[in-house]
């Protein structure tokens, strides 16, 4: 049997203290590494091609799907493994997924992770499709609070395999703001929600789907886990 191929997709902008160790991690798992940068000015991408990434270039315009999106057209293997560069996926979890896609990829179209958020309080604990197939029917849809799950969910056909294992991310505060994710944009991701409800002009609706979107995401993903165990 033909083991299925991954493509590790990260788009950055000034990522050089994340970037190594986050591809050094999956490196091993993954047979393509595909690094879209947003306009670095440190050494994020020298970094990246030293690591044997392939790189491409985009003109940020302050929608994240769509730089998603570009860097999964880059990709030319099987799934598409998506992490952002201040994650970590730990070596007995890439076997988890790299198992899980060999066994039940002909049923799943997608696998959904717990995330691991860590922070000097702690931590919390969401869902996220962090791997799914390469497939022009499964894409990023939202400039901001982006994910692929809307576009997967449209088919009635197939399933999200929900497994176990751990995908760390490092929240670190800075000066002025919370930053994490690709290019520490944080802020600037809550920037543009107020401005989607602005453009938009709806209102109280608009807005709780735009700020709530995400805790009524991980009722929804637990409810999934409970009925595809």
């Amino acid at each position: 049997m033909k083991l299925p191929t991954i493509s590790f997709c990260l788009i950055s902008k000034n990522e050089e203290k994340n970037i190594k160790e986050c591809i050094e991690k999956v490196k091993p798992a993954v047979d393509e590494i595909i690094v879209l940068d947003t306009g670095s000015t440190d050494n994020t991408v020298k970094i990246a091609e030293e690591l044997g990434a392939k790189i491409g270039h985009f003109d940020w315009d302050d929608d994240f799907s769509e730089a998603r999106n570009t860097a999964i057209e880059m990709a030319t293997k099987d799934w598409i493994l998506f992490l952002d560069c201040d994650e970590r996926l730990e070596a007995e979890d890439l076997a988890l997924l790299k198992k899980t896609i060999a066994n039940y990829g002909e049923e799943y179209v997608a696998v959904q992770q717990p995330i691991n958020s860590i922070t000097d309080d702690g931590g919390i604990t969401s869902y996220r499709v962090t791997l799914f197939k390469r497939d022009p029917r499964i894409r990023y849809r939202g400039r901001v609070h982006e994910t692929v799950s809307d576009s997967i969910n449209e088919f009635k056909d197939v399933l999200v395999r929900i497994v176990g294992g751990r995908v760390a991310e490092k929240v670190i505060y800075g000066d002025d703001w919370v930053t994490t994710g690709a290019g520490n944009d944080l802020q600037k991701a809550a920037q543009l929600a107020r401005e989607m409800v602005i453009e938009q002009g709806m209102g109280k609706k608009l807005r709780d789907q735009v700020f709530h979107e995400d805790e009524q995401r991980n009722m929804d993903y637990s409810n999934e886990q409970a009925s595809f165990a």
